[in-house]
């Protein structure tokens, strides 16, 4: 998995490939675990390269989300596919509950940046 810092602020851009399976999580969870329970996190998740079901279904297969982890997620965001994010919507609101989520369409990784750098939710 391949985690970034953005500039020296406190976003963070997850590029999952389309190859990626659900060890994703632990490795997430991991990340967390080491960056300060103080510090607020925000993150960006570039699923451009998932193009059908059955790579969705690879991916969410086995997925765990430890919720006292991500307690430390200010906000977060998804640039994707279309059709890719229409099938895991709905697990999106039960992972990670009352955290403001935006999603945002392939090529326009900028703006979820800046969406993601604003104060805005």
């Amino acid at each position: 998995m391949d985690i970034k810092q953005y500039e020296n602020t406190n976003l963070f851009i997850v590029n999952v490939t389309k190859d990626t399976g659900p060890e994703i999580f632990s490795e997430l969870l991991a990340f967390f675990e080491n960056t300060p329970e103080s510090k607020k996190v925000k993150l960006l998740g570039l699923f451009e390269e998932f193009e059908d079901f059955e790579s969705v279904k690879k991916f969410v297969q086995g997925m765990q989300i430890d919720n006292s982890k991500i307690k430390r997620l200010a906000k977060y965001a998804v640039v994707s596919n279309k059709r890719w994010f229409e099938h895991v919507l709905e697990f999106e609101n039960k992972l990670v509950p009352n955290i403001a989520f935006k999603f945002f369409k392939s090529g326009q990784k900028q703006s979820a940046i800046d969406w993601l750098l604003s104060e805005q939710n």
